[in-house]
Parts: C-alpha cells; sequence; structure tokens
C-alpha cells in the first residue's frame, strides 16, 4: 500500500434491489472494500462514512463490517435469513447506523433527487471515536453489509455508493 501510507478515502458500488424495500429486509450483501488495510491481515481505523443515494431521498440502515466475504445475510430485500453458524463465521467488526436524519438532498427539480449523508465516528462531545477495522489473514479487503430501517427504493441497483474514510494503522 505505499502510495497512501496515512490513509485513503474507498468508494464502493453495493448491488441493491429496485423493488421498495421494508424496515427489516436485507439492504444488501457482503460487499468487498478493498484495501481497507494496509497489509494483508492488517488493522485500519474507519474514521468516517459517506454515502450518496441517488433516486432514493435517504437510506435509513445498519452497516455491518465484518472480516470475512462470501457469506449473505439472506436474498436481497427480504428478512435476514443467515444461520447462527454463517453469522459467526462472517467475523463481526461493528455495526454503523445511518440514520434519515443526517442525510441531505440536492433539491433538485428533475425526477431524480440524490441525498448525501456523511458522518464522521464521534462521541456525543464530537471526539474522534472511530471503529477498528481487521481484514482477514491472506487479505486487505474488509467486508459491509447492511438491513433497511425503513422503507425506501431504488431506480437502479447501483443508485448507492458507500465512501469510506480509512486511517491505516501500523
Amino acid at each position: 500500500m505505499g502510495s497512501f501510507p496515512a490513509g485513503n478515502v474507498i468508494r464502493v458500488t453495493p448491488t441493491v434491489d429496485t423493488n421498495a424495500y421494508a424496515d427489516g429486509d436485507v439492504f444488501f450483501n457482503a460487499t468487498e472494500i478493498p484495501n481497507a488495510v494496509s497489509y494483508r491481515g492488517g488493522i485500519s481505523k474507519l474514521v468516517g462514512i459517506s454515502a450518496v443515494s441517488v433516486d432514493a431521498e435517504s437510506v435509513d440502515c445498519e452497516l455491518l463490517f465484518h472480516e470475512v466475504g462470501g457469506v449473505n445475510l439472506g436474498t436481497l430485500n427480504s428478512a435476514p435469513d443467515i444461520s447462527d453458524a454463517n453469522f459467526l463465521n462472517l467475523k463481526i467488526l461493528g455495526i454503523h447506523e445511518m440514520k434519515n436524519a443526517d442525510w441531505i438532498s440536492n433539491h433538485s427539480s428533475s425526477d431524480s433527487e440524490a441525498s448525501v449523508y456523511s458522518n464522521a465516528l464521534t462521541q456525543a462531545d464530537q471526539s474522534p471515536i472511530g471503529m477498528l477495522l481487521k481484514a482477514n489473514e491472506g487479505s486487505t479487503s474488509v467486508y459491509v453489509s447492511a438491513i433497511a430501517k425503513e422503507s425506501t427504493n431504488f431506480a437502479a441497483a447501483t443508485d448507492l455508493q458507500l465512501i469510506f474514510h480509512i486511517q491505516y494503522l501500523g
């Protein structure tokens, strides 16, 4: 990772369903955050998250960070259906809630309306707290999945972009 010794901003586009979601549905399954750590099996600090949502006013969801990819929470736009063993195999790292109140709309007069969410991971007094991310042995990637916390829908399966602000450690 010699190019980004202090950290990186990494953009990923999870695949979402274009039908309306309900509260508690699988919003998207394991999406790779490539180079989330600077060396294989390493650790970094997630210091902020931003997101851009196209054609959805806002997205209220819980992001679930984990070491292992390739295990789904369930079918998109349905209740989670994952065994306890598979859930444990994900090697959960933490959860971050994206709240509707934190989304800002572009108030476009066109048919589509983009929204932006941005949140530094801070304590109540606004001092940095972050979340540690750890890659599985032999990998520099971390994964994120999500559960919807309210009804929403997208016009296209690629209408959500997540932006991770990462500080490399060690």
